[in-house]
């Protein structure tokens, strides 16, 4: 009887073993291949949808994907090697952290690498600079906004217009430098022009050309904006979001001089 007893229980082990490796590969396979779909449509985004505006004009509205949050998981035999090896996690993101659940789930979410402060460079107590103009409140879909503005810098042949500037960052600028700023069409307003105040010193922002161009450096459910810095000192950028629920855009540029 003992026998018999050890022999069902090795065979559930092995059944239960063949089981999850099966369920596992596939589950991976299948978010390695919601990725590429992302990837692609991000690539080739779909046309907008037109709608009719308050004012009764038509309007194209532009649908939020998020399907970037996909964290591919690690391979099965990665996994065995104790060697966490993500995929799909995008420029400037890190995996967040995760528990053994997760890990034997494959769930993972992503969220923004954390960004220094250089003391040396602001005017402003680091301590207390992010404390100033903290992270709005966890939002259901809150990784799927930070996605949204990574979407915005498709890459490009110079590298030079595809660096995301994520939001409640802090950026280091040199006075008369300019760049592009991108936001998703859905979530925040074309017209950045009240949306900079200077905190410190003289710096001062403006739009090169006078406010957003359709998709001149971003994908065409985007917003971008060619800005030019002067001065020096501390601006910030804070965008209110037109989406109820969704977070506000907020940088914090310091400038220094050429």
């Amino acid at each position: 009887m003992s026998k018999k007893i050890i022999l069902i229980g090795i065979i559930t082990l092995v059944v239960t073993a063949v089981a999850y490796t099966t369920w596992y590969s596939y589950d991976r396979h299948e978010k390695l291949t919601q990725a590429q779909m992302c990837n692609d449509m991000l690539a080739n985004p779909p046309k907008p949808t037109i709608v009719t505006g308050p004012d009764g004009s038509p309007a194209q509205l532009y649908s939020l994907n998020g399907c970037a949050t996909v964290v591919v998981p690690p391979s099965l035999w990665d996994l065995l090697r104790g060697r966490m090896v993500f995929e799909n996690v995008p420029q400037r993101m890190k995996v967040n952290p995760y528990s053994l659940t997760d890990i034997l789930l494959g769930r993972y979410t992503f969220g923004p690498t954390d960004i220094g402060c250089d003391q040396s460079a602001t005017t402003t107590d680091c301590a207390s600079l992010l404390a100033q103009n903290p992270p709005s409140p966890a939002v259901a879909g809150s990784d799927q906004y930070a996605a949204a503005i990574l979407a915005c810098y498709p890459k490009s042949s110079t590298g030079a217009e595809d660096t995301p500037i994520l939001n409640n960052s802090i950026q280091y600028v040199k006075e008369t430098s300019r760049m592009f700023i991108n936001m998703p069409k859905d979530l925040y307003p074309q017209d950045l022009k009240d949306s900079w105040t200077t905190v410190a010193g003289n710096a001062t922002a403006g739009s090169v050309g006078g406010g957003f161009g359709e998709s001149v450096a971003a994908t065409p459910s985007c917003w971008s904006s060619y800005v030019d810095f002067e001065g020096t000192g501390e601006v910030d950028l804070r965008v209110r979001s037109v989406v109820q629920g969704a977070p506000d855009y907020f940088v914090r540029f310091i400038v220094s001089s050429v």
